[in-house]
């Protein structure tokens, strides 16, 4: 099974983009793909035509993912949850992976914070 790609938000330290693409991960950061101006409703919007999973903790994602269609959402409450123990923190978005298919994550959005006793 093929593992869904994510789009890291500006907020996601690069070390844990590290971690992540050492654990099989394809992963960009917006200022890659998007540059520094985009607005949220445009990187969820390109992301859905590009089936890429944004990974953030900007909470803006919450009400706007209820509104525009995406390709799925993975928050996280608390920036200590990537930089404490990053590797738990891959486990957690790995376990999501396993849990859903690319489909069946399509307009969902699920909190990080759920996942890390994976």
């Amino acid at each position: 099974m093929e593992r869904f790609r994510i789009l890291a938000d500006e907020h996601v330290p690069r070390v844990f983009v590290t971690v992540l693409e050492s654990n099989g991960f394809e992963v960009e950061t917006v200022q890659d793909r998007f540059g520094q101006r985009t607005n949220d409703r445009q990187i969820l919007e390109r992301c859905a035509a590009a089936d890429l999973v944004v990974l953030t903790n900007d909470r803006d994602f919450l009400e706007l993912g209820q509104r525009v269609d995406h390709s799925g959402v993975i928050l996280y409450s608390d920036l200590s949850i990537l930089l404490d123990d990053p590797l738990a923190a891959a486990r957690a978005i790995t376990a999501i992976d396993r849990a859903y298919s690319t489909e069946s994550l399509r307009n969902r959005i699920e909190w990080l914070d759920g996942w890390t006793r994976y």
